[in-house]
């Protein structure tokens, strides 16, 4: 029984050995003839898949670094605005207490302008007494 089983694992063993062979060399000539095709491409042909894949990853980064540059720019002159904004509604605060106090003080000044005091019915300079 311990034979048949060892015959067993041999063979599996032989078999992913043969496999791991095969596919080794695949890849192997795979790429032999990715360099070969790829030598004759970029030197008889005005447009390569080398020269595709690297103009387009160039187009991509230039894109992104175009976007990232504009997100900056935007970020930039959104922050500008709200701290102008800021300073904006602080200076309008600002104003308007001083508007209410101008305010405020110029109808005191008017009241104390316009203001008669009681006086009393025998006091001649009253006003009961002058409109007699």
């Amino acid at each position: 029984m311990q034979t048949m089983t060892d015959n067993q694992e041999q063979t599996v063993n032989a078999a992913r050995d043969i496999i791991d062979n095969y596919i080794e060399s695949q890849r192997d000539i795979t790429n032999s003839f990715q360099n070969a095709w790829s030598s004759f491409f970029d030197n008889y042909f005005w447009i390569s898949p080398k020269k595709i894949t690297e103009t387009y990853a160039r187009a991509v980064s230039n894109i992104s670094d175009g976007t990232i540059a504009a997100i900056r720019i935007w970020n930039g002159s959104i922050l500008s605005s709200t701290e102008t904004m800021r300073i904006c509604t602080q200076h309008m605060r600002d104003n308007a207490r001083e508007t209410s106090r101008i305010a405020v003080n110029g109808a005191k000044m008017l009241e104390e302008a316009t203001y008669l005091p009681n006086l009393t019915k025998g006091n001649n300079s009253s006003i009961e007494n002058r409109a007699q």
